[in-house]
């Protein structure tokens, strides 16, 4: 089976369609058409259909992608045999969460260009559904999302962490010296919230829910930062991941009665896919922070 003609496939599925493909790779499209027509051939069946102006998978090219990830990543393998860390090569695709993005990978990245200076690092922000969506398709290798544990059979768990959502305000907020804030006070209040499909707002509605009360919303907005900053008006409030506001000049987490809501951070990626010494020097910076 010829290497390149399976690097062409993946390529392919990455970029969503042969003519963006061709481009990233500097092919001739015809070139990409030809390779993919070969792989076909020579596997027996199609690998993609027209779906408008671009193409998506046949059900027989969803079940080769695994396959077509094991090959490229065995024949990766061959050449690291040996090989000094620094001098390896390659692109490691990581799709994170912005909150995991500020608070647990961004603070490992030095070490880790530091030991594959020539490994290149591509990050992508996304919401959870989707990033786990770009996974299963092979888009990315690693995904690091937060929800409820993931279980999926074709997913493998590399890392999980217990994390706990809070209630964030400004420090000149009213609630912000308070002892202990009941919800009957903080529901009295404006939220700033992020995406409606994500974890935090799901359980922001539960819990005002649970107690009767109507959420204030008054801005969505499906970004940390923006977040936090849109707090400094010292009357608006968030809920958001106690990490992504540790250590925050000018914020603070208040004292809100009953438990905290805890749900799990999760570095995911394809079952049976292997692991590159970048990957497990990720994992092992993780383990350690």
């Amino acid at each position: 089976m010829d290497i390149q003609a399976v690097k062409t496939f993946l390529r392919v599925v990455r970029m969503g369609g042969f003519t963006a493909a061709a481009r990233e790779m500097s092919y001739a499209q015809s070139t990409v058409t030809m390779q993919i027509k070969s792989l076909e051939r020579e596997l027996g069946y199609p690998l993609f259909e027209r779906a408008g102006r671009g193409c998506r998978l046949t059900p027989e090219g969803s079940a080769f992608l695994p396959c077509a990830e094991q090959i490229a990543d065995a024949v990766e393998a061959a050449k690291t045999v040996g090989a000094d860390a620094r001098a390896l090569r390659g692109c490691l695709r990581i799709g994170v969460l912005e909150s995991l993005l500020l608070s647990r990978v961004l603070p490992l990245l030095p070490r880790l260009c530091e030991a594959f200076p020539l490994v290149e690092l591509d990050i992508k922000i996304g919401q959870t559904t989707e990033l786990l969506s770009r996974l299963r398709q092979g888009v990315l290798d690693l995904a690091f999302v937060s929800c409820e544990s993931v279980s999926d059979g074709a997913l493998r768990t590399l890392y999980e962490k217990t994390e706990s959502l809070v209630f964030v305000a400004s420090a000149a907020h009213p609630l912000a010296k308070a002892p202990r804030v009941s919800h009957e006070r903080l529901f009295s209040y404006p939220f700033a919230v992020t995406e409606h499909s994500g974890y935090c707002y799901g359980e922001l509605k539960r819990i005002a829910a649970r107690g009767g009360f109507a959420l204030r919303q008054s801005v969505t907005v499906d970004s940390i930062e923006a977040i936090r900053s849109l707090l400094s008006d010292g009357n608006t409030l968030a809920f958001l991941p106690e990490m992504s506001v540790a250590g925050a000049a000018g914020l603070c987490a208040l004292p809100v009665e009953g438990e905290p809501s805890r749900y799990q951070s999760q570095l995911l990626c394809l079952k049976g896919k292997r692991l590159s010494p970048v990957v497990t020097a990720l994992l092992g910076l993780l383990e350690t922070e």
